[in-house]
């Protein structure tokens, strides 16, 4: 059985979310999860499919991404405050809403940046 490696997975996932293919992107993400977890920001990516998909799926990965969101620290280790996880829940749910849902992209993209980088990005 060949077991493809992260590296190998994550291409294709990034290939996947450039096409804007749905399942390609979900199954290159469970092949990377074999290996290690996946990142914060792979997680948005597909999220963010799920969400222009109008998958049923949505919700529940919504609510899982922003959990994950808020047990993870800053590159500065501080928790998250409470008005950080609130933009974030808003924007979560603003991708639904295809009249705000770029916008709402980029503000959690720039929150994963801040997150996985730290202040300086």
């Amino acid at each position: 059985m060949f077991v493809a490696t992260h590296s190998e997975a994550l291409g294709r996932f990034n290939a996947a979310i450039g096409r804007r293919d749905l399942e390609g992107a979900s199954r290159a993400a469970r092949e990377m999860a074999q290996s290690s977890p996946v990142s914060l920001h792979c997680a948005l990516e597909l999220l963010i499919l799920l969400a222009r998909a109008r998958d049923r799926r949505f919700e529940a990965a919504a609510r899982r991404w922003l959990v994950r969101l808020g047990q993870e620290r800053r590159a500065a280790e501080e928790p998250h405050t409470l008005t950080e996880l609130q933009i974030a829940s808003v924007a979560v749910a603003g991708l639904a809403d295809e009249r705000i849902s770029r916008r709402c992209e980029g503000v959690l993209r720039a929150l994963v940046k801040w997150v996985e980088e730290g202040e300086a990005a």
